[in-house]
């Protein structure tokens, strides 16, 4: 039987509380109101490894990315997790 996946609500709590990515923190913990870093990958000085690890983690946690395996793809990455947070 498949393991069922966090919903994203309860998963990006957690990425938050874990304090593993630059930028996404908490602005009023009380009120669940929080700051995604969401830099366009268009700008100067963007790098997939600075900017996109929450979508990454996302990706991963969905199954959508194999790290080692599938090619990394950040724009489709971001796109997902943006539909998932509108979503909620």
């Amino acid at each position: 039987m498949p393991v069922e996946r966090m919903r994203m609500r309860p998963w990006l709590e957690e990425q938050i509380n874990s304090n593993t990515i630059p930028g996404l923190k908490w602005l009023n913990k009380e009120k669940k109101i929080f700051q995604i870093p969401w830099m366009h990958a268009a700008r100067h000085g963007w790098d997939v490894e600075k900017d996109a690890p929450l979508f990454r983690n996302w990706a991963i946690h969905t199954g959508k990315h194999q790290p080692g395996i599938d090619k990394p793809d950040p724009k489709t990455w971001k796109a997902n997790f943006r539909c998932a947070m509108n979503s909620l």
